[in-house]
């Protein structure tokens, strides 16, 4: 049974509308994980802070040299499910991304360089794959355990 934090969050992400600047990925699963358990990693906080720092890095080789003149607004953003494995406790994080559609066409090199800053800068592994909208929605809001109840957004 699901609880009613997780069944609103689910229905808020698969009633996402996307405006005229930008377009969500909701059919895209994107999931990082760090191969490491969560009492070995010192603190979710240092995780949440990596990932803020992809997103970052991200944006930066997305938008150049103008990426101080791009509103926020306009920038790629990650919606971020943690969640720890069922059996090893292994912290990992399922994301939605928000993209300006004018990067749309060019979504598999958006994609290529977000693998090569997580397995080059950060040696995660990331897994990206496509499927139906209603199942990675599903997916990434799923629940174990009241431990996967955290969502942050960078």
């Amino acid at each position: 049974m699901i609880d009613k934090d997780r069944e609103e969050i689910r229905r808020v992400f698969q009633s996402l509308e996307d405006d005229d600047d930008n377009i969500h990925l909701k059919d895209y699963l994107i999931t990082i994980c760090p191969n490491i358990t969560e009492t070995k990693f010192d603190d979710e906080y240092i995780f949440k802070k990596r990932i803020s720092i992809i997103n970052a890095i991200l944006n930066r080789k997305t938008f150049k040299k103008k990426i101080t003149k791009i509103p926020k607004s306009q920038k790629i953003v990650f919606y971020n499910f943690i969640e720890n494995s069922y059996n090893k406790n292994l912290i990992h994080i399922h994301s939605i991304m928000r993209i300006p559609k004018k990067f749309l066409p060019e979504i598999k090199s958006i994609f290529k360089l977000l693998k090569e800053i997580v397995i080059e800068k950060f040696k995660f592994e990331i897994t990206i794959n496509k499927r139906k909208k209603k199942i990675t929605t599903k997916y990434k809001t799923k629940k174990f355990s009241a431990n996967n109840d955290r969502y942050f957004v960078c």
